[in-house]
């Protein structure tokens, strides 16, 4: 599969789950969500993931196969995170980000994954999540054991909540078996 498949793929996938995604976070924190992606394909993620802002929180997942797996890191700005959690325990946020932060986003990407799996039937096994962290990252540097170096995808999100337009970046790349190119009867060697 070639970037532009790929691109394809996640597209419909996000079109999917967008209104299940969008209603679980809003029972979460009580107030309308709604996401708007913009996904680029990024031959360069790595380099992309440098351009970010610091500090920043990341969620990071493996999805699908558990061989070979997508893997995906969603960069979240401290500011929507300490937003998000003041919206779920109904407070005004908070000035820095706590171990309780972290572990409350971890708990509501869990319950959006099993809000999901519970609502859209998945015979094919994408929706199943591996290997959940949610994490602070200081800096780009702190991203090489996560970041594969190979191309993906790079999902730009605006997350509209009450009023409020926070940017989010998810980056993605297939599993290789999804990216490994095929050899058709034409282009195998002549014996």
């Amino acid at each position: 599969m070639n970037l532009e498949e790929f691109s394809s793929k996640y597209q419909d996938t996000f079109n999917e789950l967008k209104g299940e995604i969008e209603a679980t976070l809003g029972q979460i924190i009580n107030k309308p969500v709604k996401l708007t992606p913009g996904v680029k394909e990024s031959e360069q993620p790595k380099k992309d993931f440098s351009s970010e802002k610091f500090p920043l929180i990341m969620i990071y997942f493996n999805s699908g196969n558990t061989d070979d797996p997508y893997k995906n890191a969603i960069t979240i700005p401290v500011e929507f995170g300490l937003n998000f959690f003041a919206w779920m325990v109904g407070d005004e946020p908070a000035s820095e980000l706590t171990d309780d932060h972290i572990d409350a986003l971890k708990e509501a990407v869990e319950q959006i994954v099993g809000k999901l799996k519970m609502s859209i039937p998945d015979d094919s096994g994408k929706l199943a999540v591996h290997n959940l962290q949610v994490l602070k990252i200081d800096d780009a540097d702190s991203m090489d054991l996560y970041l594969d170096e190979n191309s993906g995808l790079k999902v730009e999100y605006t997350v509209d909540i009450d009023g409020a337009a926070f940017k989010l970046n998810q980056y993605v790349w297939a599993p290789k078996s999804d990216t490994e190119s095929k050899i058709t009867e034409e282009e195998k060697p002549q014996q």
